[in-house]
């Protein structure tokens, strides 16, 4: 419809423009996009999480420098600054801690989208990840999206979301009202080089065990530190919250704690010391061994450094826990992990990894088993000269009751 009035331009009611991510998710012959113009470590984790979603799929990979036509069903990884696809104007511009589209400017390095582009002429339409830091891919395949049209997500999770319109030959973005966020109060400790800010929502009134969670927490940290053998120096953000509900209403997560790597931020829910030390020790791993050797491959992997780290799982010590059945190590590969039972997957995976360490040294687990992942298994395993069923059959010895 046009609408107009005497003596100003006609104004062009928008026209909303049909299609979400999942239209492409779902089509067999998508096509994924590797980006290959950012640093090692934002080209690393971006192929990490292309391979997560496609593992035990034929779906088909190019690289960046390879889109000469663009396929029907393209899903894109990296923004323009890492992906060189990229090279045509976006209805919208990411990069360099900032996000602007439908007029409106999102500041923050923890920012992501992830969106269905719409087509332009002589290019169809295509899912965009895409972040603010060239880091921000980690973990973003976590995020519960793809039945909107824009998603927008910070720290916390889901920040807006919307859709695109046309007016007349201009494609632009509505967005809706953003989620509910608060105010928090900060303590900052150091561990090392590295600042860690313990924050609690500043509508609760200090309360006489903060100093007890503060210590908590840092020892977690340090913990992670130590076991990892690093030094990193980016600061940590510790999000603390007192019950499940609340942590609930502003992430959409109520569990005992989850790490947002892209953030640097960890949400823990405010446990007894001995169980917030360990509880932060395992979220903190989840960030720290990102920054320090890249995204892990698989869950097996990341799941299972976090709880060597942490040294125990739901309470119990890595060393004194036993399963009524222990699975083949077939079962935790690439996607197959989340399919088991946490009872039983995250001790395995701590106990894997605990067995490696052994038998292949903390640095070789850091630096080439830690980014393994289902593709070129057998290839990197003849590489560091060891089978992974003589891990695999000390694994099942120890978990054995």
């Amino acid at each position: 419809m046009v609408v107009a009035a005497c003596g100003k331009e006609p104004v062009v009611a928008p026209r909303v423009i049909a299609g979400v991510p999942n239209d492409v998710f779902s089509q067999a012959d998508r096509v994924y996009v590797r980006p290959t113009g950012g640093d090692a470590r934002a080209d690393q984790i971006a192929t990490n999480q292309i391979d997560l979603v496609r593992a035990g799929t034929d779906t088909k990979v190019i690289d960046d420098v390879d889109v000469h036509a663009w396929p029907e069903h393209a899903i894109v990884y990296g923004g323009p600054a890492i992906n060189r696809a990229l090279s045509e104007p976006l209805p919208l511009t990411i990069g360099d801690g900032r996000l602007q589209l439908g007029g409106e400017t999102f500041v923050g390095d923890d920012l992501r989208l992830v969106t269905l582009v719409p087509a332009q002429p002589g290019r169809p339409a295509f899912v965009l990840y895409a972040a603010t830091t060239a880091g921000g891919l980690a973990e973003i395949n976590s995020l519960a999206h793809g039945g909107d049209p824009i998603l927008i997500a910070d720290a916390f999770g889901t920040l807006v979301t919307g859709r695109w319109v046309a007016r007349g030959d201009r494609v632009d973005a509505e967005l809706g009202p953003r989620a509910r966020r608060i105010g928090w109060r900060t303590v900052t400790r150091t561990v090392g080089k590295m600042s860690v800010r313990v924050r609690f929502p500043d509508m609760l009134a200090i309360a006489a065990d903060d100093e007890a969670t503060i210590a908590a927490c840092v020892a977690g940290v340090t913990q992670a530190v130590t076991k990892l053998a690093i030094d990193p120096s980016a600061p940590l953000d510790i999000y603390v919250y007192p019950d499940r509900r609340s942590e609930l209403s502003l992430t959409n997560d109520q569990g005992d704690g989850h790490a947002v790597s892209a953030a640097h931020a960890l949400h823990v829910l405010k446990n007894p010391p001995a169980a917030m030390t360990s509880l932060v020790a395992h979220e903190a791993t989840h960030i720290l061994a990102v920054d320090a050797f890249g995204l892990a491959g698989m869950a097996l992997m990341g799941e299972g450094l976090a709880v060597w780290v942490a040294g125990q799982y739901g309470g119990t010590a890595l060393a004194d826990w036993r399963l009524d059945v222990v699975p083949p190590l077939g079962a935790l590969v690439g996607r197959a992990f989340r399919k088991l039972p946490e009872g039983v997957a995250y001790p395995y995976a701590g106990t894997f990894i605990a067995v490696a360490i052994e038998r292949l040294g903390l640095t070789r687990v850091e630096h080439a088993l830690l980014p393994l992942s289902p593709f070129g298994w057998d290839e990197a395993w003849a590489a560091l000269a060891v089978e992974p069923a003589a891990l695999a059959a000390e694994v099942q010895r120890r978990l054995t009751k």
